[in-house]
């Protein structure tokens, strides 16, 4: 999480609003400048005050007493935000007085201060997995503490660890830190949850979401890949065929470049021939005047006359216009019987069967 903006609205004596820088902010000043009550802004800002039944705790009435404004205004303070997904959230503590506080994400506008209420009002501490009873012993703290903590016996280093061991276990000072690894385990048995199939917390999910996250990265690679085949081949192809239009290209030059000379050759020979005939078209070549034409088409002619078929000689009888005459002149219908009856039928019959028998005798011998 980075904290990107803090806007101050009569907190205390200040009344404005501190940009921090990507890295560290080094805010520096002469004393009673105002440099602890911009830190102190901060965390008001981004923590809010406890909302909630009892009176104000002995710490809670010192802040107040302290930064409250000083011209009787609303007491107010803005902090803007950006969490590590690029998330960018702004929160507004309308009145630490009255302790009424809202949040909402800086580009969308959705509101989510349900997800940060802690004892009663926002928290934005909550997304670094603190609050604000732990922020001023962990983050946000005084230049009094450290004083305190350089004044103990031992090592520095340890005994800041000693104190932030406290400050995450009891949210105050004086707890072990056996304490503090037991709300730990705690908090990530209720809030991480194992790995387990059937679990339900956030560990599990983000398993499963990292799974299925892993299996869409490798179908995506593999459809990259795809792509990349495809794209190979359609610059191959594209090559290939830039490549054939250039030698399309070239061989249509060339084909017009031999018509050219073609061309150019016949208008020479033209140019000739019309110097050589000014007066019109040359005389024909040996053999190719009419006369030789027909001189060729003599014999052929004489041969086919030779063997011509004789004439025909006179023809006794009637014409061709009497024969038409005497055909018009006949009935259309034959006139008589058009069936042999039964009695020359059978009579007929009867003769056959005698020639045939007269034929079947044998020959009587001749006289001597």
């Amino acid at each position: 999480m980075k904290i990107l903006r803090v806007q101050a609205h009569d907190f205390g004596k200040l009344s404005g609003a501190l940009d921090l820088a990507r890295g560290l902010t080094v805010i520096h000043g002469e004393n009673e400048s105002g440099k602890s009550t911009w830190l102190q802004a901060i965390f008001a800002g981004l923590c809010g005050r406890r909302r909630g039944r009892g009176a104000n705790t002995l710490e809670e009435r010192e802040f107040e007493r302290q930064y409250k404004p000083w011209s009787g205004e609303p007491w107010r303070a803005t902090v803007e935000l950006q969490l590590d997904d690029g998330q960018r959230i702004e929160i507004q503590q309308r009145d630490l007085k009255a302790k009424s506080s809202v949040a909402h994400d800086a580009v969308t506008g959705r509101p989510v201060g349900d997800e940060l209420n802690y004892g009663g009002s926002i928290d934005g501490s909550k997304y670094l997995g603190l609050n604000r009873q732990i922020m001023p012993s962990t983050l946000v703290i005084r230049q009094g503490e450290i004083q305190r903590l350089r004044r103990k016996k031992g090592d520095e280093a340890t005994a800041l660890r000693e104190e932030l061991q406290r400050a995450a276990a009891s949210a105050g000072g004086a707890a072990t830190a056996a304490r503090a690894l037991r709300i730990l385990k705690d908090y990530a048995r209720d809030q991480i949850g194992q790995e387990r199939r059937n679990s339900t917390k956030p560990l599990q999910r983000a398993i499963e979401r990292a799974v299925q996250a892993s299996e869409a990265l490798n179908t995506g690679r593999g459809h990259h890949e795809e792509r990349q085949c495809f794209e190979n081949r359609l610059r191959t192809a594209r090559g290939r065929a830039n490549r054939a239009a250039g030698l399309t290209r070239l061989c249509e030059q060339l084909l017009t470049q031999r018509d050219l000379k073609r061309l150019d050759a016949r208008l020479g020979k033209i140019d000739c021939l019309a110097t050589l005939f000014p007066d019109g078209q040359p005389p024909p070549a040996p053999g190719r005047s009419p006369d030789a034409d027909a001189a060729r088409e003599l014999p052929e002619a004489m041969f086919e006359y030779r063997g011509r078929p004789d004439e025909p000689g006179e023809v006794d009888g009637p014409s061709a216009e009497e024969i038409v005459r005497e055909l018009a002149a006949l009935p259309d219908s034959v006139e008589g019987d058009r069936e042999a009856s039964p009695e020359i039928i059978a009579a007929t019959t009867v003769w056959h069967e005698a020639v045939a028998a007269v034929g079947a005798q044998p020959a009587a011998p001749e006289a001597t």
